[in-house]
């Protein structure tokens, strides 16, 4: 994966795949020791985090984009989660 880190067509990808990784490190979920392991029990934060990840990405991409248009109402950040998770977008 870090051969990719410099092509500028990988990069939104490789991006991406960070962001995974560390959710899965963060939640527990995966863990590397002598070998990668997978902990089911942490499933449930697992979902957690990436919830918390995705708000606060939510949210980067609106304090800097300004985002006040037909989409977004001023201050619904909130709704507009709201909206994706009853969508199915965000479960």
């Amino acid at each position: 994966m870090l051969k990719y880190q410099e092509v500028s067509d990988i990069i939104p990808y490789y991006c991406e795949a960070l962001f995974h990784l560390e959710i899965m490190f963060k939640s527990g979920f995966i863990k590397l020791e002598d070998k990668v392991s997978l902990d089911f029990s942490n499933y449930e934060k697992l979902k957690k985090t990436y919830m918390e990840f995705y708000d606060e990405l939510v949210k980067i991409y609106l304090d800097r984009f300004s985002y006040e248009s037909d989409y977004v109402l001023k201050g619904s950040v909130e709704k507009v989660i709201e909206s994706l998770k009853k969508s199915a977008l965000l479960v």
